[in-house]
């Protein structure tokens, strides 16, 4: 399967316009912190949703396409692009308040700039290889309940905790296992697997010190998908479950902390992770060093 950077976004989108239906058809007490209703609410929750995480991954895409660049507006416009997405790193998402605030445009606007740009260079994309579609697909099945919540549904069936009622540090009274609405989790799932198609690319450039970076942001970005997503599944299928106390700590945000430290260790390991595998580029890229 070859991915290219309009898939990319086609996922991303998808992701984004199911969000601002769920969030446009339900109440908001049937959610999570949010506020407001109808469409005003469901298309706030989807700018805030643009803002975080979806920048994250627009700065990793320009990265990769960079070098493809070959038009002086397209260089600015994708540094301008990946300025406006750092803003969200400036602690303007705050997780236990999620409704839309102005300050969330900038992000958002850095988003459609990253867009525009990345979809217009000549960046081929990337074959993926067997090992990725087994990783997707081993996470697409992990995430099957908090893809049926994004959706505004309760999964059925026993194999996960979904709609039972639980204890959850924080709530008041129970809850259901899996509340409905946007999940950290399954965006962390999405970040993981976009790292994973993308993995490659930066590691079949020349040496250069931009090289470096997209690689190493790409570690860090596939240690902070993959442990988000490993707490949120922790806390609703195992904790709840009664089977330990210990809770995986929230890693959201970033902080001294042990949970944070193992994020750093997990980039490590990812940026030194040899791979074997050849890219098959239909158009010569630019270093990224310039």
């Amino acid at each position: 399967m070859k991915v290219t950077a309009l898939r990319v976004w086609a996922l991303w989108a998808a992701s984004t316009l199911l969000l601002l239906v769920t969030y446009s058809r339900l109440p908001p007490e049937r959610l999570y912190r949010v506020s407001n209703s109808g469409i005003g609410g469901g298309v706030g929750r989807a700018l805030v949703y643009v803002a975080f995480p979806v920048s994250l991954v627009a700065i990793a895409l320009v990265g990769v396409t960079y070098g493809s660049i070959v038009h002086r507006w397209q260089r600015v416009a994708a540094l301008v692009s990946v300025a406006l997405c750092c803003t969200v790193m400036t602690g303007m998402i705050d997780p236990n308040d999620l409704d839309f605030r102005p300050v969330n445009l900038l992000p958002v606007a850095g988003v459609v700039l990253a867009a525009v740009v990345t979809t217009s260079t000549r960046w081929p994309g990337v074959v993926c290889g067997r090992s990725t579609l087994v990783a997707t697909a081993v996470l697409g099945v992990l995430s099957l309940p908090w893809i049926a919540a994004h959706a505004g549904f309760s999964l059925p069936g026993r194999l996960f905790l979904t709609k039972q009622l639980v204890t959850e540090a924080g709530e008041p009274g129970l809850v259901p296992a899996v509340h409905l609405g946007d999940h950290h989790g399954l965006y962390s799932a999405l970040i993981v697997v976009t790292v994973l198609a993308m993995w490659r690319v930066p590691r079949g450039l020349p040496r250069t010190a931009g090289r470096r970076l997209v690689q190493g942001y790409m570690a860090l970005l596939f240690a902070y998908g993959l442990v988000n997503m490993a707490q949120d599944f922790w806390g609703e299928q195992i904790a709840t479950r009664g089977w330990t106390n210990w809770m995986i700590p929230d890693a959201l945000e970033p902080g001294v902390s042990a949970i944070w430290a193992l994020i750093v260790a997990g980039t490590v390991v990812a940026y030194r992770l040899p791979l074997q595998e050849r890219i098959s580029p239909t158009v010569p890229d630019r270093t990224l060093s310039r």
